[in-house]
């Protein structure tokens, strides 16, 4: 092993076994994959969601397509009910959540304050069917919209959790015998 502490140096990552034997050079090969692999985890990983999406115009695109979707679906009529007749004003208010959520300039709160997500829904009645329609609008704007896979899976379970937390409705529950 005493070879790989050489191995920080330059090395090209044409393989020098492909014609021949495989030689001792085919380490600093393995070895240089690994290290470009990882250097590449780590940069993903160091990345925003917000830049990973796109930035600024994407996360609008998204949001744009997310109520657009909410007003065509008749699926969806539960939550779009919920709302204004005009989306204009949710659609900014929800781009600027979205901005600072996904780490990018923490827009809604310069204007608004903290989010207090649960707070602000609590005058609205949200069970089941209600965080099924709103991923249900989600996840076909971020099919539409988000290109990469891999972020469209992360984005959707985030939503996901947050949907279910916005749940204020308790349902299913049977009611117990009174006493006499």
């Amino acid at each position: 092993m005493r070879w790989c502490r050489k191995l920080r140096r330059k090395i090209p990552l044409d393989p020098p076994f492909i014609k021949g034997k495989p030689t001792a050079d085919h380490g600093c090969f393995l070895f240089n994959i690994v290290e470009k692999l990882l250097s590449l985890q780590s940069e993903i990983q160091q990345r925003t969601h917000y830049q990973r999406i796109g930035g600024e115009p994407v996360l609008r695109e998204l949001v744009h397509r997310f109520y657009a979707i909410m007003d065509e679906l008749p699926e969806a009529y539960g939550i779009r009910r919920m709302h204004a007749a005009s989306l204009d004003e949710m659609e900014q208010k929800f781009f600027e959540f979205l901005s600072g959520w996904t780490g990018g300039p923490q827009l809604y709160v310069e204007h608004y304050g903290h989010p207090r997500l649960r707070m602000r829904h609590l005058p609205f009645s949200i069970g089941r069917g209600e965080r099924d329609q709103w991923m249900l609008c989600m996840n076909q704007a971020l099919n539409e919209v988000v290109q990469d896979e891999a972020l469209r899976r992360e984005l959707s379970g985030a939503f996901a959790k947050v949907a279910e937390h916005m749940r204020n409705r308790a349902e299913n529950i049977i009611p117990l015998p009174l006493a006499n």
